[in-house]
């Protein structure tokens, strides 16, 4: 599975009980186009030379603030190659450690998550967000029928993550303003894993999964 991210604004803190170490960078003073660890001198790669396989080049597409961007590519299932490492000055074990940056997760890139983790945050989110109108097994009661094969905007990842995040019409709100890319993605994701339920509200929409 091929997966993209942009990372559009980062900032890392590291801190502990008696000393706090910050750290935070500008990736609009690099250009686009550099590999991130071979133009910083703070960034590093975690196996190869800087500039090698595992380094970030710095983007100018889907910028958040400012003109750049990070875009980390995925090409595995388990990640990789991009492996890049920030040093602290040593082993860090007490304390925390945060990091805050924007993903952009959109409905034209939206993938199916399928990791335990993430189906039970999108099964928590449902369940704040969701259960009114399609109740907690989604077997529908305002809203339709989410367990069947019948769709009514389409079954496909991408598609039922527009329907969460941009809602429909017919009486789908909007989730834009509630939930992250992330959390929509982790919905959307729950919401294709559910098995039919008997007896549910009869099913709506001539999209047919197969």
């Amino acid at each position: 599975m091929k997966q993209k991210y942009f990372i559009l604004l980062g900032v890392l803190l590291a801190s502990s009980a008696s000393k706090a170490q910050t750290f935070s960078d500008n990736f609009d003073s690099y250009k686009s186009g550099d590999n991130l660890a071979a133009t910083s001198a703070t960034w590093e790669t975690w196996s190869s030379p800087n500039g090698g396989a595992d380094d970030v080049k710095v983007s100018s597409a889907k910028a958040k603030s400012g003109s750049n961007s990070l875009c980390f590519q995925s090409t595995a299932t388990n990640g990789g190659p991009i492996d890049l490492v920030l040093p602290f000055g040593g082993v860090k074990n007490t304390g925390t450690f945060s990091l805050k940056m924007a993903m952009n997760v959109d409905e034209t890139n939206a993938t199916l998550m399928t990791g335990s983790a993430d189906l039970a945050a999108g099964k928590v989110a449902f369940g704040v967000n969701c259960v009114t109108c399609h109740k907690a097994d989604g077997s529908g009661d305002v809203g339709p029928n989410l367990t069947d094969k019948n769709w009514i905007y389409g079954y496909d990842i991408k598609e039922v993550f527009a329907t969460i995040k941009l809602g429909r019409p017919n009486g789908m709100p909007t989730h834009d303003a509630l939930l992250n890319p992330i959390q929509i993605q982790q919905v959307a994701s729950y919401v294709l894993s559910l098995k039919e339920v008997a007896n549910g509200k009869p099913a709506q929409g001539d999209n047919i999964k197969k």
